[in-house]
């Protein structure tokens, strides 16, 4: 009896250790979710016998849980990387014409196939609803190669708050020279090829031609110019 009560134990050890070297081998997995072995006691029952000396017959393992606590979440710097924060599952299935099989995930690595579809590492197809929540059902994803063409900046409108108490300059604009102007700020603007650039504005504040309004002169990086009448807001298009 004891022979068989030791052997129990190591069983159920070498089980726990099966899922301590799971754990550990997943360590990097992306959405992976811990297990822990759940052990339990072996009553041996014989009839007739005082209950009071029953000795048990050793420890078994009756399930393996996995440990569904939200975990990290971590930046990619894959625009299509994703995560749940929270309850819930990504949806897939089998990149199978009229194959209704559904698999959830919580691996949020994906990317385009040369289709356009948005699949997983293993090559399943992300599923989501098409328009609201729950109409339908759950349609595999398309990224169409045409979305996103790039549109070069056509106008830029700002609003800017100038202090009317700072000193007018007369000294000619120069972008490298700080005390040539007042203030200075940038918006980031877009190009033909949808190549970003940062367009930097340089305001500089002029003599006092008529109290109490003043003049301001705002220069773009290209140095076009821009004539602003100070007023408590300055409202600017270009």
């Amino acid at each position: 009896m004891a022979f068989q009560q030791g052997l129990s134990g190591l069983s159920s050890s070498a089980k726990a250790l099966d899922v301590i070297s799971h754990n550990v081998a997943n360590a990097n997995t992306t959405g992976f979710k811990a297990n822990q072995t759940v052990f339990a006691d072996v009553y041996s029952t014989t009839l007739g016998a005082n209950p009071y000396m029953q000795v048990g017959s050793g420890v078994s393992v009756p399930a393996v849980r996995q440990n569904f606590t939200q975990g990290s979440i971590t930046t990619t710097g894959n625009a299509l990387d994703m995560a749940i924060n929270g309850e819930g599952f990504f949806i897939t299935k089998r990149p199978v014409a009229n194959d209704l099989q559904m698999f959830y995930t919580r691996a949020g690595e994906f990317q385009l196939d040369k289709d356009g579809y948005v699949i997983s590492a293993n090559g399943y197809q992300l599923l989501g609803y098409p328009g609201a929540a729950g109409a339908g059902d759950p349609q595999p994803i398309r990224v169409p190669f045409d979305a996103g063409k790039p549109a070069e900046t056509s106008q830029v409108e700002m609003t800017f708050n100038l202090d009317a108490g700072q000193p007018a300059i007369t000294a000619t604009f120069d972008a490298n020279d700080p005390d040539t102007y007042n203030f200075s700020t940038s918006v980031q603007v877009y190009d033909s090829l949808g190549i970003a650039h940062n367009l930097t504005f340089y305001f500089q504040k002029q003599p006092l031609p008529t109290p109490p309004l003043g003049k301001w002169i705002g220069k773009s990086m290209h140095h076009s110019t821009v004539i602003l009448r100070w007023l408590p807001r300055t409202h600017l298009v270009l």
